[in-house]
């Protein structure tokens, strides 16, 4: 049996050619290149699971961090919107602060051309040619002009003295410093009387001294009224004696008649010749 076998395997071997050995090595090439390429398929389909697998961990990164990415522009946007809307609130606030601001000049602009314009000749002009301005009636009272038709008719005053009735401090106050703080206290105050050197030699008219009179109604009717008044002649004295005037004063009830408010004439000349008497001496005392 075995020589059998030889025999069959021997005469096989005579029947293949060289040729058939080249077809059989290919062919066993053939199969050793498939399964080498069968094998890189293998290994690469594990490489490519596990880049799959990786891949999917990428993703589910990717994704979480999309996420992350997602709230915070979320975030941003809705501080971003905040941003904005109170960058938008500032802007109208400045803007409406401008708006102001240039309301503000053009009133100024507008205050100060119209205090220029107060200043000019022409509305000087026209608030006059407009006015209701007329003639008072009298520049006295009735008492006030009683007194000054004693001084007047008073020898040793005519004689010394020009008498100018209800004259303004400010026409005969001289303010060298231009202090109009100072001239604003004292320019609407009024003299009753106001005593004037007559002194037709050298031409001059220097203020010499004042005569007020405190009649029935020289305070006023309310107490309130009767304090300013008060105030006022306070301050008119403190006016002359800072430029050395003296003020005179004649009380009412110094020359009222008894239990009336009617001046006594005789009662009127006895005070009007006291008081020349001192006015008298007082101008010669300062011509020594």
């Amino acid at each position: 049996m075995l020589k059998q076998m030889q025999d069959y395997m021997f005469n096989f071997l005579s029947f293949l050619t060289e040729y058939h050995i080249y077809i059989i090595g290919f062919l066993a090439l053939i199969i050793l290149w498939l399964i080498f390429t069968l094998c890189k398929k293998i290994l690469l389909i594990k490489k490519l699971r596990q880049a799959n697998l990786q891949q999917g961990e990428n993703l589910n990164n990717i994704y979480a961090l999309y996420q992350q990415t997602k709230e915070a522009l979320a975030e941003q946007t809705k501080e971003a919107n905040k941003f904005y809307r109170l960058h938008q609130q500032m802007l109208k606030k400045e803007s409406k602060r401008e708006q102001n601001a240039k309301y503000f000049r053009e009133q100024k602009q507008q205050e100060q051309e119209l205090l220029e314009y107060q200043k000019s000749f022409e509305y000087k002009l026209y608030l006059t040619k407009n006015s209701k301005i007329d003639i008072k009636k009298g520049l006295m009272g009735t008492q006030e002009f009683m007194i000054y038709r004693e001084l007047i008719f008073c020898k040793n005053i005519t004689n010394n003295f020009i008498i100018f009735p209800q004259i303004s401090l400010k026409s005969f106050v001289k303010n060298e410093c231009q202090e109009d703080e100072v001239w604003k206290v004292y320019s609407n105050l009024v003299a009753d009387f106001l005593f004037v050197i007559k002194d037709f030699k050298d031409k001059t008219t220097k203020p010499f001294a004042i005569l007020e009179f405190n009649g029935s109604g020289h305070f006023g009717n309310s107490d309130e009224e009767k304090e300013k008044i008060k105030e006022r002649d306070i301050i008119k004295k403190e006016v002359a004696d800072k430029i050395g005037l003296q003020i005179y004063t004649i009380e009412g009830e110094a020359i009222y008649q008894k239990d009336k408010c009617y001046i006594d004439e005789n009662l009127l000349k006895n005070e009007i010749e006291k008081l020349s008497n001192h006015l008298k001496e007082q101008l010669e005392s300062k011509t020594c």
